[in-house]
């Protein structure tokens, strides 16, 4: 046994390692479907998503294996850290010098074959690698190899994206006092998140079509699961940018704008439910503001109104007073409500109340946030009341 040489650049490789906060956390279905996929393309038992520490090999993800890590001296993808260039293979582990005597051959779980790729980030490190063993030597075709690589590639998009989302979770405290920061966030977004999240959608189209025959239901279905996941991140990013662009509407030139005609046009492009109804009054005033604004604020809570209806028939009612200085609206449903422990937490940003509700009606728990930040920054106030069981209603006051 050889024991697995140390890179030189070690110590950098271990803080940007930590920049991550990867090791130690909790498992992620995104990490894990790709290490089905890993495992089925590839026709073995086992498959890992591991991160290499100083001393230990920590598994992110894991298929055929009851370990949650190993000695990094014992480990076959600290081999592979020194040249990231090319996939480590070892065929038959029991002829290679390096491993003929490694307690992962020769003692329980008999590991004959491996075949692992390095998660380099951006900057060049290898932080760890998506990997497949097995009990017997084994050997794999071209293809598997490239798909095993593209998989690799798809892990680390994964990490960078997890590292600019708790970059935006840190600073929301800040986001939510000014939009100057999420402007510096806007080439990020739109170029260095969103576009791999459409390669790696078009990415889980492009294999199902070349390897269609190849692939059985099991292996259909997980790429089906990237093809989902990369769908669901891109309306998360979308929805960040959608947030960061809000209050550039602040500042925008204010027409007139016909507050019946306007509202009606809004519910025509809501995508509406044929069981639930939408209530107007006749008589709604002529107001001078942004349409930009009034478009973000009356979409998002009717949106808001409409996602979150359990009822066989429901309804939504819009109303308007108005004061001295200023125009007070009202919109009100007969949907499932809102738990009053979390009425004051659902204008936060991200904060959504039933995270797994919200999946289901694609929800990145955004909207909300931005009419608060919107009617807050036209100096007006907005307010809620819900009953859970049955609906919510938001009132909300702007000067004239």
């Amino acid at each position: 046994m050889i024991l697995p040489p140390i890179p030189e650049n070690e110590e950098e490789r271990l803080s940007a390692l930590r920049a991550y906060n990867i090791m130690d956390s909790l498992p992620e279905s995104d990490y894990d479907n790709l290490t089905k996929i890993a495992s089925e393309i590839c026709q073995v038992p086992v498959a890992l998503i591991t991160f290499m520490g100083r001393e230990r090999q920590w598994f992110k993800s894991k298929v055929g294996v009851d370990l949650s890590e190993n000695q990094r001296n014992f480990t076959f993808c600290a081999h592979g850290m020194i040249d990231t260039s090319k996939p480590l293979v070892v065929n038959d582990a029991t002829k290679d010098p390096r491993f003929v005597n490694n307690p992962l051959v020769t003692g329980p779980f008999q590991v004959r074959f491996y075949a692992g790729v390095q998660l380099v980030n951006k900057a060049g490190f290898p932080l760890g690698s998506i990997c497949v063993l097995d009990v017997k030597k084994n050997e794999l075709s071209q293809t598997q190899l490239e798909t095993l690589k593209v998989l690799g590639q798809q892990v680390t998009r994964l990490l960078e994206l997890r590292k600019t989302i708790a970059d935006l979770e840190i600073s929301k405290e800040h986001l939510l006092r000014t939009n100057k920061h999420l402007q510096e966030y806007d080439y990020i977004i739109s170029h260095d998140l969103k576009a791999p999240l459409r390669n790696m959608k078009h990415l889980a189209e492009a294999v199902n079509e070349i390897y269609e025959d190849k692939l059985d239901d099991t292996g259909k279905k997980y790429l089906q699961l990237i093809d989902e996941t990369a769908t669901d991140a891109i309306s998360y990013v979308t929805g960040i940018l959608n947030y960061s662009q809000a209050t550039h509407y602040i500042s925008a030139l204010k027409e007139k704008i016909e507050v019946g005609d306007f509202l009606k046009s809004i519910i025509r492009q809501q995508k509406v439910p044929n069981h639930i109804t939408i209530t107007v009054p006749d008589q709604l005033p002529v107001v001078q503001g942004s349409k930009a604004i009034f478009r973000q604020i009356f979409s998002n809570l009717i949106n808001n109104a409409i996602k979150y209806h359990d009822k066989e028939e429901g309804w939504i009612k819009i109303s308007h007073t108005e004061g001295e200085n200023q125009h007070h609206f009202q919109i009100s449903d007969n949907g499932c409500g809102i738990p009053e422990d979390k009425i004051k937490s659902i204008f936060t940003l991200f904060y959504m109340v039933d995270k797994a509700n919200a999946k289901d009606n694609k929800s990145s728990g955004i909207g909300l946030s931005i009419v608060k930040n919107l009617i807050t920054e036209m100096e007006g106030t907005i307010e809620v009341a819900s009953t859970l069981g049955e609906g919510t209603t938001f009132k909300f006051s702007i000067p004239k």
